[in-house]
């Protein structure tokens, strides 16, 4: 299991000084820094940059570049998160295929090129984590291009995974229907499915548990996350329960979702609960 802070920040220096900062402070307890990169494609960028896929590039490589600086390896996971997913992201779809398609050249590029050895880079592969329902037109499509990239690039699984997510902000889904979804997610090529949803009692989150359960019994890699302070208890069982990841955050103040902890806290109730 491994905890992923998310940095949710515009400015590349701030960017920079919060993965120093992680990497000095809590190299022990994270393994993965999520990177929301759509914070820098707001409105007001887009309209205002004349080349946005140049510029994307040169972001990308003074991520990569700063995370071959840091004393300690961090696998990377980048997301756009446009409003229905409480981010700033105002790309078209067409800027989510073409971004996300350099977000994979840099990940296969930078996995050949590291100052840290193989034994500290084994099985931290980067990420990649697409909202399942972000273009429900061509949708199978770009999946399958994924995956087509990826047996043309050689790209191995212990490099890259395709993380393909979804969210309900506004209450939880039954069970049967949350199962449909997974399988779907997992049809078009997901390495981990994450399901996260807004609880309205604890029934919801119980349903939450089911779906992990049900993630474990049948050996799929998953991330399951009940939202808000009634969901709180899913941030520490799903990881125990067989979740690759969960989210923590820098500080209280830096927290990117309802219900989200900081990696003290997280690190602290894993302690106890982890046999």
């Amino acid at each position: 299991m491994k905890i992923c802070v998310p940095l949710k920040t515009g400015d590349i220096k701030e960017l920079k000084n919060q993965m120093q900062e992680i990497s000095e402070n809590y190299s022990e307890k994270v393994s993965v820094i999520e990177i929301w990169l759509g914070e820098f494609f707001t409105e007001s960028v887009i309209k205002n940059t004349t080349d946005v896929y140049a510029y994307a590039d040169n972001l990308l490589t003074e991520i990569f570049e700063q995370r071959k600086n840091l004393n300690t390896y961090f696998s990377l996971l980048f997301t756009l998160k446009g409003e229905k997913e409480q981010g700033n992201f105002s790309g078209t779809v067409s800027d989510t295929k073409e971004i996300s398609r350099k977000i994979i050249t840099k990940i296969s590029e930078y996995s050949k090129h590291s100052k840290h050895t193989s034994n500290n880079i084994k099985n931290n592969p980067d990420y990649l984590d697409l909202d399942y329902n972000f273009d429900d037109d061509n949708l199978y499509e770009f999946f399958e291009e994924i995956k087509r990239t990826r047996n043309a690039q050689a790209i191995k699984n212990t490099d890259f995974q395709l993380i393909l997510s979804a969210h309900f902000f506004e209450g939880t889904p039954s069970f049967p229907s949350l199962k449909n979804r997974t399988q779907l997610m997992q049809n078009r090529g997901a390495d981990i499915v994450k399901i996260a949803a807004m609880p309205h009692d604890e029934k919801d989150v119980l349903t939450i548990f089911r779906v992990a359960e049900n993630f474990k019994r049948k050996d799929i890699s998953y991330i399951a996350i009940s939202m808000g302070n009634i969901g709180k208890i899913s941030r520490v069982l799903t990881p125990l329960w067989g979740g690759k990841m969960m989210f923590a955050s820098l500080s209280s103040d830096n927290a990117s979702a309802s219900g989200q902890m900081t990696i003290d806290e997280l690190d602290s109730l894993f302690s106890i609960f982890a046999v």
